[in-house]
């Protein structure tokens, strides 16, 4: 092996003399006689010759000396590439170089892969779909859950079924009709001019019904399912509308129905599906329907055998904006008076609604809420099982309804009230037989048990008087509440 090298070593030295000693270029030279090295070789190992001496003219290629890695750094490179199959080589390259302080090319660690058969495997993409209006599937997987479609589908086919074995179904005034509509679906000229049309176009839907041929109401043909998937529609137009009018449906939010019911219901489709209900009649018995439901509903997640059922009473007047005449009344949120609705809503005891009505103008409670309490009470009482005791209701109601009138009316009733008073309706004179004050238990107030006279503005012969209870709250505000307990009314002198 010595002689070997000794022989290169002295063959390239006379390389090194006759290139030197000859006129021409070592370019020229080296195109005219062979030679053991090429052009660039030579110029390598005459550089390394001037640098290292003879040194620079071992041949060190079959001991590895053009490796960048050293075995160390070779068994570091091939851990760090089992490791991280999953990396890209850019990424391997980075951390190699800054952690552990390799650099090596791209192509080097492609390289490698290779020769250790580490190649990259690559990890699955997970593809997320974006969906518009993801977000009311929620709302309708809820009401599937609970179940109360099924039940309004049930109380709508039992009310078509009463409908068809009564005389309206087949309405004899129905028949012989002109031609209602063109080809196009609307209604001919002809039919419009007719003078019980033009009559009968603003008449109250009892009038409209005797002139209705309910054989012909598209919901007797209507399945199950396309049956579920209209009331789910109804249900969620106040989400997909913003104000809970069916015209507003082909608005670009009304697009949501599509991924909540499974179809893109228009306004036409949904216009027609309330008209049918109307004429049907059937509010009363949805109403019913859902407060039997809820009192069901909500009383599974109640344990506990209350002696003492406490609803909720609320009203909220809305506006109405109408070129018809309708009844008046003052509307608070606008301040002022004008056409409305009122609302009275009934929630039980944790606040979930129960019952409601809609009355036109102002709802007099003294009339209405007793009768809409009875009604409750003859819903939930079905309901119930025979063997189970019966509990004491009692009703709660805000300053807005407790008018001297109303509190005599509920106090003849069989239920029992609470409700806080209104700041003109104390004065200290009012009260009579006050007790001392005393801590209350559940907040920071005092508390003054006392009885409480109060003038009836329509009748100024009686006084009503009823238990009464101060509160002064540390803030250093003040109210009172009225209960029934022990309250009567005294003929005034």
């Amino acid at each position: 092996m010595t002689t070997n090298k000794n022989d290169r070593q002295n063959e390239i030295l006379k390389l090194f003399k006759n290139v030197d000693s000859s006129d021409l270029s070592a370019k020229k030279y080296f195109t005219t006689y062979e030679t053991p090295v090429s052009l660039s070789q030579y110029y390598r190992l005459r550089k390394q010759f001037e640098q290292q001496g003879f040194a620079g003219l071992e041949d060190n290629r079959t001991t590895g000396n053009a490796r960048k890695l050293s075995p160390q750094q070779a068994e570091l490179v091939s851990a760090v590439l089992t490791y991280n199959r999953h990396s890209t080589s850019k990424s391997l390259q980075y951390e190699l170089q800054n952690k552990w302080g390799i650099e090596l090319d791209i192509s080097r660690l492609d390289q490698l892969r290779r020769e250790l058969n580490l190649t990259r495997i690559k990890p699955k993409i997970e593809t997320v779909q974006a969906v518009k209006f993801a977000g009311i599937e929620i709302f309708s997987a809820l009401v599937h859950h609970i179940g109360i479609l099924e039940h309004w589908n049930q109380t709508i086919k039992k009310r078509l079924q009463q409908i068809k074995q009564s005389e309206l179904y087949q309405n004899q005034n129905s028949q012989n009709r002109p031609h209602v509509r063109h080809r196009k679906g609307q209604f001919s000229s002809r039919y419009n001019k007719l003078k019980k049309v033009r009559e009968m176009k603003f008449a109250s839907i009892d009038d409209k019904i005797k002139e209705k041929d309910f054989a012909k109401l598209s919901l007797y043909q209507t399945t199950d399912a396309n049956l579920e998937r209209k009331n789910l529609s109804v249900l969620l137009l106040p989400l997909v509308t913003n104000n809970g009018a069916s015209r507003s449906i082909n608005k670009p939010l009304g697009n949501a129905l599509q991924y909540a019911c499974g179809y893109n219901y228009k306004h036409s489709t949904i216009d027609k599906y309330l008209r049918e209900l109307k004429y049907l009649q059937i509010s009363t018995d949805l109403i019913d329907c859902n407060a039997k439901f809820f009192h069901r509903f909500w009383k599974q997640y109640d344990s506990t055998n209350h002696k003492l059922a406490c609803y909720y009473i609320d009203g909220n007047v809305k506006p109405l904006w109408s070129s018809k005449r309708c009844r008046k009344g003052k509307v608070t949120m606008l301040g002022r008076v004008m056409n409305c609705l009122e609302q009275v809503i009934i929630h039980d005891g944790y606040g979930h609604p129960i019952y409601f009505r809609t009355f036109s103008g102002n709802a007099d409670l003294q009339k209405y809420a007793l009768q809409s309490m009875e009604k409750l009470s003859e819903l939930l009482n079905k309901t119930k099982k025979p063997n189970k005791s019966r509990c004491t209701r009692a009703l709660i109601f805000d300053g807005g309804g407790n008018s001297v009138q109303n509190l005599r009316a509920f106090s003849k009733s069989a239920y029992y009230f609470i409700t806080i008073l209104d700041t003109n309706q104390i004065n200290e004179r009012k009260f009579k037989h006050q007790s001392d004050i005393e801590c209350y238990r559940y907040g920071k107030a005092m508390l003054t048990d006392c009885r409480i006279e109060l003038l009836d503005s329509k009748e100024a012969k009686y006084i009503y008087e009823s238990r009464a209870v101060q509160v002064h709250w540390a803030n250093g505000r003040k109210c009172c509440g009225v209960n029934k307990y022990s309250s009567q009314d005294i003929r005034r002198s």
